[in-house]
């Protein structure tokens, strides 16, 4: 039921993001050196490209739960609510790298990478309690038949 071809090809998109974020996250220290980052200014965007890479990373992981109960045809279980809560919290540590970041070393950037990653925690909570409720309709729905 759930089963569609946009959930498979997003699945694989998870797939690979989260295989190159892994990728990514190894090889932040040379890219940052690529774009002629020297002394503090490196420490600064390595530290906080990696941070947020591997809270990125953890998101993907998670997103591939997600997808895994959904193409099993059993999205609304409570491991997607908890995943959800991960994932805003997750969010919330990356807006946080920026926001220190932005304290240490400004570029436009970082204010952008606050507000979507706040944004994207506070939709993921909102998710969650959807989420949540689904959960327990549902169970209801079964206990009453």
């Amino acid at each position: 039921m759930y089963k569609t071809k946009i959930s498979q090809i997003t699945a694989i998109l998870v797939n690979i993001m989260f295989f190159g974020g892994i990728l990514a996250c190894i090889l932040t220290p040379w890219g940052t050196k690529f774009y002629s980052f020297r002394g503090r200014e490196y420490i600064i965007q390595t530290g906080a490209i990696f941070l947020s890479g591997v809270a990125s990373v953890y998101i993907m992981y998670e997103l591939r739960r997600i997808f895994k109960t959904i193409t099993n045809n059993d999205p609304f279980v409570m491991d997607n609510a908890a995943s959800l809560k991960k994932i805003s919290i997750a969010s919330f540590a990356i807006a946080a790298v920026y926001i220190v970041k932005a304290f240490l070393f400004f570029t436009p950037a970082t204010f952008v990478i606050i507000v979507i990653f706040i944004t994207a925690g506070l939709f993921c909570l909102t998710l969650m309690t959807v989420f949540t409720a689904a959960v327990r309709f549902k169970e209801e729905n079964s206990l009453t038949i």
